[in-house]
């Protein structure tokens, strides 16, 4: 995936194109993004192990 950001960077930076420039930016953005939610997926099951079974965060959202 770095090679790909970096890739991105690249190409945005000698883009004569104003479009292709915001192209690259969107598309690294979603990459970032992207990365943070496989991340939180990630961290899951930890998460469940340590507060049992149930919604993330705890509780039953009932107050």
């Amino acid at each position: 995936m770095r090679r790909f950001g970096a890739a991105l960077v690249v190409v945005a930076t000698v883009a004569d194109d104003a479009w292709v420039y915001w192209q690259c930016m969107e598309a690294i953005d979603a990459a970032a993004d992207s990365g943070d939610r496989v991340a939180a997926l990630l961290r899951l099951p930890e998460v469940r192990k340590r507060e049992g079974p149930g919604p993330p965060g705890g509780g039953s959202g009932a107050r």
